[in-house]
């Protein structure tokens, strides 16, 4: 008889953690799966600088799916499913530094990550989801022109649900810091350009499996960039292109061959209303080298400001 998927995982999984043996394929797999690298995406006219003295206020509910698990490029076996649900409450601040516009906001998290098809003998996870810090300034402003360049840091502070004994977590365990810089200008009247480069760094976690292996990963780079449409006062349309690269992973010193290098991409509309600015996005990967792809992204945004 043919060896479920699920019968490999669990196979793994008990070599793993008795015998301390790997099979590098679903190790990388697995490690992928258990603690994703996040890439931050910035929402339409999020490089404009707020005025000072704002509050902002933003929520926001996005439902992810993933399936296909891919290695070094190559579809496996199975039907693997994995849906998450996560809600997001910011709350940000905008001021002046040095004469120069900048906002800080602290974010919180909480979500469901339910797995499906081959992958629904294993366990989800439920609660809060890691606490995000994050101060970003603008060296140059120009509103006459609609030209900013701004840098973003952003301190991502391990207080998720987590457990050693599953794949699947809301938390990553472990500290990770990024650096952001982003620069948008007008390529026609009612046209703008957006184009960012982040990189994350990522700390280690000593906890990861039941006999606390130690797992450290290299770090992620973002490039994203698309266009900005003003259709009227109320109304803009956005697209967004992400290239990612990086995020190697490493467990007790030995790397895996699952360096991430995924091509994907997000469109935007964005209607701004008497109550506040609501947003509605939709997105998939375009191509997935290692790990699940991501063939759906749904997300509603509500922001605030006062």
């Amino acid at each position: 008889m043919t060896q479920s998927l699920y019968d490999m995982v669990a196979s793994f999984m008990k070599n793993l953690l008795l015998k301390n043996s790997f099979q590098p394929l679903f190790t990388c797999l697995l490690l992928l799966m258990s603690h994703p690298a996040i890439a931050i995406d910035l929402q339409p006219n999020d490089l404009v600088a707020p005025p000072p003295n704002l509050n902002l206020l933003t929520l926001s509910y996005t439902e992810l799916q993933k399936s296909n698990t891919f290695a070094n490029g190559i579809q496996q076996p199975g039907n693997p499913i994995v849906t998450s649900q996560i809600g997001l409450l910011r709350y940000a601040r905008s001021y002046e530094l040095a004469s120069l516009p900048a906002v800080s906001f602290v974010q919180v998290s909480n979500g469901l990550i339910t797995p499906g098809g081959s992958y629904s003998a294993l366990s989800g996870s439920s609660g809060n989801g890691d606490l995000t810090f994050t101060t970003a300034i603008w060296p140059y402003a120009n509103r006459q022109t609609r030209t900013y360049l701004g840098l973003a840091a952003y301190l991502i502070v391990p207080t998720g649900e987590y457990s050693n004994q599953q794949l699947l977590n809301m938390g990553g365990n472990r500290y990770s810091q990024d650096l952001q810089i982003g620069f948008q200008t007008p390529i026609m009247r009612n046209l703008d350009v957006a184009a960012a480069f982040d990189t994350q760094w990522f700390g280690a976690n000593s906890q990861y499996g039941a006999r606390n292996a130690q797992l450290t990963q290299q770090p992620l780079h973002t490039t994203q960039i698309g266009p900005i449409f003003t259709v009227n006062q109320t109304f803009t349309l956005a697209a967004t292109y992400f290239y990612v690269q990086g995020a190697q992973t490493a467990l007790n010193g030995v790397l895996n061959q699952d360096t991430i290098q995924t091509q994907r991409y997000i469109v935007s509309v964005v209607a701004n209303l008497p109550p506040g600015k609501v947003t509605l996005q939709y997105g998939q990967d375009l191509q997935t080298d290692n790990g699940l792809q991501e063939n759906r992204r749904l997300s509603l945004r509500y922001a605030l400001a006062f």
